[in-house]
């Protein structure tokens, strides 16, 4: 602690030390560490922790995306903790003095989903002013408690000054019998770019501490704004749906009571009612709220939002499927619808509605989530997403869950779907192998063809050496013949050229026509063919007489 005071002095440095008057002050880390510090926590809310007896409360908040994290400490008092700078600097977060709890934990289950604490200590003050003078204890019920909670980064880094709180007041549900206010401020809107087929609901939250869910009423007639019946709530005819105590919101109807379909031009009252832990809830009286949907044309209202890629669905552990797909990067994705069915189809209007998840990228189908589900049958599942207005794309494509021993189910009539068989096997990793297969064959075909070929280009040849001989023309191309003409020697002395052209003229050629006649020919010889009778054996009509072997028979006079 520091005192400080002012004196005044004049320019000849004349000033009262005497009679200064003093002040102390005390000066505080509000920020603890160095560099950068983690944002705080803004969205925090508290509620009364259900069916126990008062001593314990909920505290849900949203994860820090802080990178060098280190621990969260969640403060619970009878006092404000917006400002938790002189408490922080008297006892720390040592949950034995402060009451507080630490943990190390960034997140629970998911990066972006809210994590829910339920705690059982505070820090109670004598005045219910000062936290340093706190002691903390169990928590009591009926006593109003505030909250807030603090993100350390590895250097301890922390803000400790306007820090967002929530306040809760601790219920025993086990002595219970008051029911949370009805809701007052409901606004049901026609939703935008449709065909007329849906409507958007929202509302405040209720302030009770208790709260545990929201019943959604919802029909084409204006009931009075009263849902009691002597009957359970939930087999009201027009109950359509059930919220938890932290919704997510605007919420989509598209039914209202009796399974009745919205549709365009026809005007739906709402009514909504908030329930708490111990089932108490106001059922008359309520708030009406009502809205006549417009077809603007548009079948698919959310078809500006991507397409859900590389959804795969599998069976796990026999009885269960298993579905897991890739989170989309689109701005305008808010998180993720999961349909199935039994049939193919490409509109969720053809499918069952399973659940919705926001931050998650899988979902285990189980029987207690779709009932009937078995390993012998053949489902189609399919992903689409919605925008931060709750509109979801309607048109998508389906993947084909086979059943487990790999026979196809079996449709009305007794028959085979055979188209779903074929387009099951057209796949791209199909249509690949099916293709590399084809070229193979093309390319066997070739070579094979290629071999024949030149199989019957060397028999021709061989055959045709073996006959004429190797030759580059035809066999009845007449040989052209290359010798250089022979010059007739010179003529004997005395005897002119003529006469020495036709002594030297080949045979035939020197003979001259002057003579009036032909040239001599000289007579051929006539040969007469020559017959072996012994040739002509069997080649005519009589048989000839077969010749007797000649056997020497002199050995049989030795042996006489």
């Amino acid at each position: 602690i520091y005192t400080v005071g002012i004196v005044a002095y004049d320019v000849w440095l004349n000033g009262n030390t005497d009679e200064v008057l003093l002040r102390a002050a005390e000066p505080l880390q509000n920020i603890v560490g160095q560099g950068a510090t983690p944002p705080r926590i803004t969205s925090l809310m508290a509620f009364d922790h259900p069916d126990d007896d008062g001593t314990t409360i909920d505290v849900v908040w949203e994860p820090s995306t802080v990178e060098d994290f280190a621990s969260y400490t969640v403060w619970v008092a009878d006092a404000p903790v917006e400002d938790l700078s002189r408490a922080y600097a008297t006892f720390g977060n040592n949950p034995d003095v402060c009451g507080c709890f630490s943990f190390n934990k960034q997140w629970i289950d998911e990066r972006t989903n809210p994590i829910e604490l339920p705690l059982s200590a505070a820090l109670y003050t004598p005045d219910g002013d000062d936290l340093s003078d706190g002691i903390p204890g169990l928590i009591q019920p009926g006593v109003e408690l505030f909250v807030a909670v603090t993100v350390h980064d590895l250097k301890g880094n922390v803000h400790l000054t306007d820090l967002t709180q929530a306040t809760v007041t601790p219920v025993d549900n086990i002595n219970d019998n008051t029911a949370p206010d009805r809701l007052v401020d409901i606004e049901l809107l026609d939703r935008p770019n449709d065909d007329g087929k849906a409507l958007l609901l929202d509302f405040e939250l209720s302030d009770a501490d208790d709260i545990a869910s929201y019943l959604v009423f919802a029909d084409t007639y204006d009931f009075g704004g009263s849902v009691d019946q002597q009957t359970d709530l939930y087999n009201n005819p027009l109950w359509i749906a059930e919220l938890d105590r932290n919704p997510s919101l605007p919420l989509v109807i598209e039914r209202v009571g009796r399974d009745t379909p919205v549709q365009a031009e026809q005007q739906v009252w709402v009514a909504v009612v908030a329930m708490d832990s111990s089932g108490n809830a106001h059922t008359t009286m309520l708030t009406m709220v009502s809205a006549t949907p417009t077809d603007q044309g548009i079948t698919d209202p959310g078809v500006y939002l991507p397409d859900i890629e590389r959804v795969e669905a599998e069976w796990y552990e026999e009885v269960n499927i298993f579905v897991e797909w890739q989170h989309s990067v689109d701005a305008n994705v808010e998180g993720y619808h999961i349909y199935i069915s039994e049939e193919m189809f490409t509109s969720t209007d053809n499918a069952t509605y399973l659940d919705k998840k926001k931050s998650a990228n899988e979902i285990l189908i189980t029987p207690e989530t779709f009932p009937g589900l078995n390993n012998e049958t053949t489902y189609y599942v399919a992903v689409t997403p919605y925008d931060r207005e709750g509109v979801a794309k309607k048109t998508v494509e389906a993947i084909m869950v086979a059943p487990l021993g790999g026979a196809e189910t079996v449709g009305d009539g007794g028959q085979d779907d055979g188209q779903l068989s074929l387009e099951s096997l057209l796949t791209t990793p199909n249509l690949i192998a099916a293709g590399m297969l084809l070229i193979i064959v093309l390319l066997l075909a070739v070579v094979v063809r290629s071999r024949s070929s030149a199989t019957q280009r060397s028999k021709t040849y061989e055959l045709q050496e073996a006959t004429w001989g190797i030759q580059d023309a035809s066999w009845d191309t007449p040989i052209a013949s290359t010798a250089a003409p022979v010059s007739a020697p010179a003529p004997p002395p005395g005897l002119t050229t003529q006469q020495g052209n036709n002594i030297y003229a080949p045979t035939g050629q020197g003979q001259s026509e002057t003579y009036g006649r032909s040239a001599y020919q000289a007579p051929q010889p006539v040969l007469k063919p020559q017959v072996d009778p012994a040739l002509l054996d069997g080649l005519l009509d009589e048989p000839s007489t077969p010749k007797k072997p000649e056997i020497d028979t002199s050995f049989l006079d030795d042996l006489l």
